[in-house]
């Protein structure tokens, strides 16, 4: 057999047959090794021609540019069509992060989460994985909401039934009467304990939360409207953790913060991969902030809501 011959025969078995690199070279009595050689040589012989999926690729690139921008490890950008609804969206970016936590959590793996709508969509929609070694840790205080679903010591209690494993609840309250209470609180052997476990962490999950009268602050009566305008004239835009940050990243001079029991700002930098999962027209402004701040490593949203903030980076930079 002539040399094109075998070689247009190998690239048939691995890129049409599917076969592996030992199968070629049994069936062709080849060594892997060359059998290797001629396949990374197909590409430079013009014999074949590697083509991307179009989606794929502009989520590829969405996905570069966002990483070079806000400087994060990774970002992980579900495709949506263009008449697609932001809910619809949404369910994709859910999915999406459900996926990269199944294939990122390792077996010992300490896990950090938070509360809301989209995490608890996210748990929901992973499997029930043998993980016992793992363990699920509660980010924030507790809420006093309608929903048990959303809250963070539900949520933290869900991951750890899905990964069959121990969960550390806070058992605090998320919000406070005074800064003397908190200071208080902070000194219980117990929910000191959980805050040393949270420093462990080697993953958090956290939302991005915008602040507005749609926000969830306000939706859940965590929060009133006047407390929201005081905070907008202060300059703040978004919450991570209920952590206010500013359009800048800035998170100082919040001065709500000696009321609310949380996992700070700071400590989420040193938690080596804070995934944000985040999507939807109305959190364009927070998700910029979330990412100026410098606490996030990894953004999970989709492709609408990648390109808007991209667009509103670069147009706010002039």
């Amino acid at each position: 057999m002539d040399t094109k011959k075998q070689y247009l025969k190998i690239a048939h078995m691995y890129y049409v047959l599917g076969l592996t690199q030992d199968e070629i070279a049994k069936r062709l009595f080849m060594t892997r090794q060359k059998v290797n050689q001629v396949i990374h040589s197909l590409v430079d012989l013009d014999m074949i021609t590697i083509s991307v999926n179009q989606f794929e690729e502009r989520s590829l690139a969405l996905e570069n540019e966002l990483a070079e921008v806000f400087q994060i490890n990774q970002a992980i950008v579900a495709e949506c069509y263009e008449d697609e609804s932001d809910l619809l969206c949404w369910r994709n970016v859910i999915a999406a992060a459900a996926r990269y936590l199944e294939e990122t959590i390792r077996a010992d793996s300490i896990i950090g989460v938070t509360w809301g709508n989209t995490i608890s969509g996210v748990i929901k929609n992973m499997p029930f994985r043998q993980k016992n070694r793992c363990r699920v840790v509660q980010l924030m205080g507790v809420q006093n909401l309608d929903e048990p679903l959303l809250k963070s010591d539900e949520i933290a209690r869900s991951l750890s039934e899905k990964l069959s494993c121990p969960c550390y609840m806070l058992y605090a309250p998320l919000f406070v009467d005074s800064p003397q209470t908190k200071k208080y609180l902070l000194k219980e052997t117990r929910i000191l304990k959980v805050f040393e476990l949270i420093k462990q962490c080697d993953i958090a999950v956290v939302g991005i939360g915008e602040l507005s009268e749609t926000s969830s602050l306000f939706r859940r009566n965590l929060i009133d409207a006047d407390l929201i305008q005081r905070l907008l004239k202060d300059g703040f835009c978004a919450d991570v953790n209920v952590n206010l940050i500013k359009e800048n990243g800035s998170y100082d001079g919040n001065w709500l913060n000696d009321r609310i029991i949380t996992t700070s700002i700071n400590d989420l930098k040193k938690i080596p991969n804070t995934v944000a999962v985040a999507s939807g027209s109305n959190k364009i402004k927070a998700i910029v902030a979330a990412l100026n701040c410098g606490c996030i490593n990894t953004l999970i949203t989709d492709n609408h809501t990648a390109q808007a903030v991209l667009d509103y980076y670069k147009h706010s930079k002039g």
